[in-house]
């Protein structure tokens, strides 16, 4: 669960672009040793493809304070662009989770060496894309910590059931591959899903590989953040570091990455590549960045909520009323299966047409229905 921000503390217009005109700025390359120890070889793979760049983000001016609401960075990335007549607004590049457990009870002077340990990376890096973002979740094994009548108090419940409060432990979903659905299985994974159980969950974001791995190794006892020589924080054992996820969203990127990996012989890229549109940000080669998908602001899932959207008994002023819910999940996406070409494999042959009307609405953008790009009427899989 988020909780509210740090307040009262101090840290432009868009442009019609194509996705060939995306401006790519390169960044210092990182090991592949460091990124394995990011983020296994998902994250080494990065690097072995060559991805060491970052977006040309347009100019913008930087908000006074952080936001109440620890996560409502959009002030702080860029304004948003046109792109094929649609307004989409692409995050920060990567997203770097590290979930935690806590070898027991924290102290008021542990609180304090977290605090100094967050004030100090925001005072060597930026609050922005080009520098790092910081965010702190807490799980239910923290709250369990704490005397449940204080909690009690200040956790919001949900509206619609006052006995339920906001933050409950997850539970496989019917879709899943779990001993509660022995009737699921899965074409190629049949991977059990697995519910962590995690007190803390820290979330690094930048456009720089670089800088998460500076910060993250900073935490780690380097010593140094930022070029300069700075004491690592004295954390004492607190935590127990758990597996670490480290995630991208860029246009261009999946594509980039498939290309690599199959000129590394690796599978199901070296079938498929060919099959991911080369400017789509997701691996599924779609755009999931529209603002019209999106909420219109960070407020309408807090848990105080607007008047539009009040789900819980949180009211402004509460100790979490500008907190939220943050899912941390590990999905698998079984490409090989989603771009399948042969008519006699899977559910069959789906091209492009098929693949996104199981995504979207089918709609153009003036909003009559139908697809929203032309598809090649002899070819729906090339370029996605």
């Amino acid at each position: 669960m988020y909780p509210r921000c740090r307040p009262n503390q101090t840290p432009g217009s868009g442009k019609v672009i194509t996705p060939d005109q995306i401006v790519k700025i390169p960044t210092p390359i990182v090991s592949r040793r460091t990124l394995l120890k990011l983020g296994g070889a998902g994250a080494a793979t990065l690097a072995a493809v060559g991805a060491n760049w970052r977006p040309d983000r347009i100019a913008n001016a930087m908000p006074l304070a952080f936001p109440d609401t620890q996560f409502d960075i959009g002030a702080f990335v860029h304004p948003a662009q046109t792109i094929a007549g649609v307004p989409v607004q692409f995050g920060v590049t990567y997203t770097f989770l590290v979930p935690a457990k806590l070898t027991r009870n924290p102290t008021k002077s542990d609180q304090q060496v977290l605090a100094n340990a967050l004030a100090t990376i925001e005072a060597h890096y930026p609050f922005s894309p080009s520098g790092v973002f910081t965010f702190v979740a807490y799980g239910l094994p923290y709250f369990h910590r704490l005397p449940s009548s204080l909690v009690s108090s200040k956790m919001p419940r949900l509206k619609s059931s006052t006995s339920r409060f906001v933050l409950e432990e997850a539970v496989p979903s019917p879709t899943d591959v779990s001993s509660k659905n022995p009737k699921v299985t899965k074409a190629t994974f049949n991977v059990p899903v697995q519910i962590e159980s995690n007190d803390v969950l820290f979330t690094l974001r930048s456009d720089s590989l670089a800088n998460i791995a500076d910060v993250s190794a900073w935490v780690e006892g380097s010593n140094s953040l930022n070029g300069s020589s700075v004491p690592s924080p004295a954390f004492n054992g607190l935590f127990s570091f758990q597996t670490p996820r480290l995630n991208f969203v860029q246009p261009g990127l999946p594509r980039q990455l498939a290309d690599g990996a199959a000129g590394l012989g690796q599978a199901p890229f070296t079938t498929i590549h060919t099959l991911i549109n080369p400017a789509s940000s997701m691996w599924m080669g779609f755009v999931d960045q529209q603002l019209a998908g999106s909420a219109p602001s960070a407020s309408v899932v807090t848990f105080a909520g607007t008047s539009h959207a009040h789900l819980t008994t949180a009211v402004a002023g509460d100790y979490f009323d500008n907190g939220s819910i943050m899912h941390l999940s590990h999905n698998i996406d079984d490409l090989g299966q989603f771009y399948n070409k042969d008519p006699n494999k899977f559910a069959g042959a789906e091209d492009y047409s098929e693949r996104i009307q199981y995504m979207f609405r089918s709609k153009q953008p003036n909003g009559a229905a139908g697809l929203p790009f032309p598809m090649d009427p002899n070819d729906g899989f090339t370029n996605g």
